[in-house]
């Protein structure tokens, strides 16, 4: 287990510094001069040359790519050109809601799809899997936004028990933090939820006709313990997968949620940061996100190799 962490380790090193070779190429290098990008074509000469200064743009490429590296690794994100402080404060305080926001989402996402799928599975071909199946294709369809709408509607401005937008701060009032972010997790973890249930389903038809689940059952376990013991945890592996790329997804793409309901996350501030060419913004915010979806999936690996002991034997 050790050993297959271990490389599992190296590839993530590996990919990060590939990663971040990519954002600085693609936001950098190909772009052109990233002055002018920032400020403009209009901008005064003496202006560029004075930002080009600042952010140290005429030192050569592979330098500014190693010192930007380094001082990552350092916790110097740099400066925000448009906001004039330090980067990794910016982000330090928009990911104090973007991740309670996805953490909340995923599993209460997960809390809903895993009996269901179960349920589904087992009842499979009956009126209440139709049923079940179809409600979820419905959450499929419907995108988040029009969900939160709905939500919206309903219990901020019908019942009136939840704010409909806003984030006091969580030193402010946490339960008023709470609240305000109820309904934006609900809006985002019913569509994932259905598509977790379709998987979990799938995944536990197929393993409900191995061999290993007959002998099971022949040896006298009941058709409860087959599907628990055996059925599910051998089903978790496909599950696992959807996990961690509906978790990456919902801490970098949560952007049109957090608009509507006014919420500074991390999705808004690389938003922002694009419609008002902070580039060091950008670019320091999409590594970060870079380098979560990379680590879930490394722990993603690793739950693996936990549920099914074959994986570490192939290293």
């Amino acid at each position: 287990m050790l050993w297959f962490a271990f490389l599992r380790l190296i590839g993530l090193l590996t990919t990060l510094l590939a990663a971040s070779l990519v954002i600085f190429v693609v936001l950098e290098v190909i772009p052109g001069d990233p002055a002018e990008v920032m400020l403009g074509l209009n901008a005064q000469p003496d202006t560029l040359a004075a930002l080009r200064a600042e952010l140290g743009l005429n030192a050569p490429v592979t330098t500014r790519y190693i010192n930007w590296v380094l001082g990552m690794l350092q916790g110097d994100f740099g400066i925000s050109y448009t906001y004039s402080v330090p980067v990794a404060e910016l982000i330090g305080e928009r990911i104090q809601i973007s991740l309670p926001l996805a953490t909340g989402a995923l599993i209460l996402s997960t809390i809903i799809a895993i009996p269901i799928g179960v349920y589904s599975a087992r009842y499979h071909g009956k009126i209440i899997d139709t049923g079940i199946m179809s409600v979820a294709q419905i959450g499929i369809a419907i995108p988040n936004f029009w969900i939160a709408i709905l939500l919206v509607y309903v219990f901020a401005i019908v019942l009136r028990v939840l704010p409909s937008g806003g984030f006091p701060g969580w030193e402010v009032s946490f339960f008023g933090s709470l609240q305000a972010l109820i309904l934006p997790v609900v809006a985002l973890a019913l569509p994932q939820a259905s598509i977790l249930a379709r998987v979990m389903r799938s995944a536990l038809l197929d393993v409900l006709h191995e061999d290993y689940i007959r002998t099971a059952r022949a040896k006298g376990l009941s058709n409860k313990a087959t599907l628990w013991r055996h059925g599910v945890r051998n089903a978790l592996i496909p599950v696992l997968t959807i996990l961690g790329l509906q978790f990456s997804f919902l801490i970098a793409g949560t952007v049109i949620i957090e608009n509507l309901f006014y919420l500074p996350g991390l999705g808004r501030l690389i938003f922002q940061g694009i419609t008002q060419r902070d580039l060091i913004v950008v670019k320091s915010s999409v590594m970060l996100l870079v380098a979560l979806t990379i680590f879930v999936t490394f722990l993603v690996d690793i739950a693996y190799a936990a549920i099914d002991p074959r994986l570490r034997r192939r290293v």
